[in-house]
């Protein structure tokens, strides 16, 4: 599978960091799809200035729901995932936070004229209380190299199991953002099945309880985010 980079969206910097990611998963043997290493031993080549890489086909489908088992062995993943991202640092990738995520796609929206007059301070003062609250809460949570977009779309089920598709976004960010984007309800389900992820995470790696205060800034953020990229 050929992947085509979209011009001006990452640097080759940014792009090898992504691959040296998924080369650090391969190597811990992580079910992740890493690319191909051309002959020349690099995994980036470009073609008339737009940068492509070549991945191993993998088959499986997406799952449309999660099991309590199926939670259990993701949560498990997840937290090795979250182990050797936290082994190394990168320099070309952003840090998933208010800043960049909330106060500069609402300047995007403000800037462009794109917010109707009518709800536009509403959406500003909602926009600067969430960014206040994820200030407030991450200062006492780490971050590190996550997936970043580990939704159920990222991820297939065949028959040798799990793999983590597409860290095309993955970013410098906390444990949480992982977790609430393979879980995303709010109903008691919801709350029931990440309490069983985050259990089975912890055999691996340690979570607390207090970083889920992070989930409902972050889901406003990603939105907010979304808006503003569209």
């Amino acid at each position: 599978v050929v992947k085509f980079y979209r011009p001006g969206r990452w640097s080759r910097e940014a792009i090898l960091e992504e691959h040296r990611f998924l080369f650090d998963l391969a190597e811990a043997e992580i079910p992740a799809c890493a690319p191909i290493v051309f002959p020349d031993g690099d995994s980036l080549h470009d073609v008339e200035g737009i940068a492509y890489a070549v991945w191993p086909r993998v088959g499986g489908r997406s799952p449309d729901e999660l099991s309590d088992e199926d939670v259990e062995i993701l949560g498990r993943l997840v937290a090795r995932i979250h182990n050797v991202g936290a082994a190394r640092n990168v320099v070309a990738r952003p840090t998933l936070g208010a800043q960049r995520d909330a106060r500069e796609s609402l300047a995007f929206l403000e800037e462009r004229g794109f917010l109707p007059a009518r709800v536009a301070a509403r959406y500003r003062s909602a926009v600067e209380r969430v960014a206040a609250r994820y200030d407030d809460v991450s200062r006492r949570v780490p971050a590190f190299r996550i997936h970043g977009d580990c939704h159920h779309g990222n991820l297939l089920r065949g028959r040798s199991g799990w793999f983590f598709l597409d860290f095309d976004d993955f970013v410098l960010g906390p444990a949480v953002q992982d977790v609430w984007m393979l879980l995303p309800g709010r109903d008691e389900e919801a709350d029931r099945q990440r309490d069983v992820f985050i259990e089975a995470y912890q055999t691996f790696r340690a979570f607390e309880p207090q970083w889920l205060a992070l989930v409902e800034p972050l889901r406003v953020e990603e939105g907010d985010r979304m808006v503003a990229v569209k």
